[in-house]
């Protein structure tokens, strides 16, 4: 865990953006990711058939968006409507691209006639370009079409593997959602430890609600600390009841402690709607209104 001395080192040092490399909207300083944007931007103008493998947020959608218009000639750009479209439309629409979301999830129907379409474009070189995006390695695809669409396969690294990512996602999703109002200085060195070192396991679409969650709650807090982080960042981390076991001295002081900042956090985000805090806290309202009493926590309603 860094110290607050070295957080503060970072935000106020370029480092925040250097070594990044970028892609269009996308940026990165990892290696791996790095080498991905270098690849796609190769193949941009190809025709060869496109998978962009990644779990849920890593930003498949925007790579293949950043492949289709880093064309020299980008044309028409369509997303494939499942249960609508067919395949075989899309023969003459010559320097198109055509985004299958959740390749994945076709119909075996589906299935075979993009395998169709890919193999009469590979003998025609003509129409359009598919980019097919899956949050999971598609085995599901019958064996000709998986060949057909890794040809060209990129895997994106999910969050928690790079982490040196986070602090630049953080400061870039800030000046953003605030319109350039705020920065990765508004956050305390506790909080900013507290989500370099959370798993983000929805990537960078979870970070940018987190972040979302601050500005909509504290627009006018001059320094937004872990006492108003959302529950899922300060209190569900096994390194916070850890601090919190050698702040308390104590198991039971600590349990009591995160059950109060949980309970204290739910009824904030709640606005004081106790229904929805025993919603996200899982406990019946009776049990919800004596925990409040036992924690002094009336002034919340």
């Amino acid at each position: 865990m860094m110290s607050g001395g070295q957080l503060k080192e970072i935000i106020t040092s370029k480092s925040v953006n250097d070594k990044l490399s970028s892609f269009g909207i996308l940026f990165s300083k990892n290696e791996m990711m790095q080498s991905i944007f270098r690849a796609a931007k190769n193949q941009s103008s190809e025709l060869t058939p496109v998978l962009i493998e990644g779990e849920v947020g890593t930003g498949k959608k925007a790579l293949a968006l950043e492949m289709h218009y880093h064309k020299k000639m980008p044309l028409e750009l369509y997303f494939y409507d499942k249960g609508f479209d067919t395949f075989s439309k899309y023969q003459n629409s010559n320097g198109a691209t055509l985004i299958v979301e959740d390749v994945d999830q076709l119909s075996k129907e589906a299935q075979q006639e993009l395998l169709t379409y890919l193999q009469w474009q590979k003998e025609h070189v003509h129409g359009a370009r598919i980019i097919a995006t899956s949050s999971t390695y598609p085995l599901s695809l019958r064996s000709e079409l998986l060949y057909m669409l890794t040809r060209v396969h990129f895997r994106l690294v999910p969050l928690r593997k790079r982490p040196e990512d986070i602090l630049s996602f953080i400061d870039f999703f800030i000046r953003k959602l605030s319109h350039g109002k705020k920065s990765v200085s508004h956050f305390s060195s506790s909080l900013l430890t507290r989500f370099l070192d959370y798993s983000w396991p929805l990537n960078m679409s979870e970070l940018k609600e987190e972040i979302y969650y601050f500005i909509k709650k504290y627009p006018e807090t001059p320094l937004w600390t872990i006492e108003l982080a959302s529950i899922k960042i300060a209190g569900h981390s096994a390194k916070y009841v850890t601090s919190l076991l050698k702040s308390q001295g104590n198991l039971q002081n600590a349990l009591e402690e995160l059950e109060k900042k949980m309970i204290s956090d739910s009824l904030q985000k709640a606005m004081g709607n106790k229904s929805k805090a025993c919603r996200e806290l899982g406990i019946s309202r009776s049990g919800l209104i004596q925990k409040v009493e036992k924690y002094g926590l009336a002034s919340h309603e």
